[in-house]
């Protein structure tokens, strides 16, 4: 992802509720499953929200990747949301494995 545009980045961050509702499927959607890994997912998140600065809610990153004009981006900012969103694909597959291990 790293030539990821804001456009794309801002996909990535819209999918992320339904990635994590699909990896939970194996556990009828029990988030008490991987805390230790939605509680990662939660803080990256929250990191990418602090370094756009809004508010710690994926559809709210999304909104201002999409919003932000191309002229205001700042290549350091830019290029730490998309290590961020990389690292938020990692947790997300982290909450799967941990949701199919416990299902057995």
């Amino acid at each position: 992802m790293s030539a990821s545009s804001p456009a794309d980045l801002a996909v990535a961050f819209r999918s992320i509720p339904r990635r994590v509702e699909q990896a939970l499927e194996p556990v009828g959607g029990d988030r008490s499953v991987g805390v230790a890994e939605l509680s990662t997912l939660d803080r990256l998140v929250a990191e990418a929200a602090s370094v756009l600065e809004t508010s710690a809610d994926a559809s709210a990153i999304a909104a201002e990747l999409t919003e932000r004009p191309a002229d205001a981006w700042d290549d350091d900012e830019l290029d730490r949301v998309r290590a961020l969103a990389l690292e938020i694909g990692q947790a997300v597959r982290a909450v799967e494995g941990a949701a199919e291990r416990a299902a057995g």
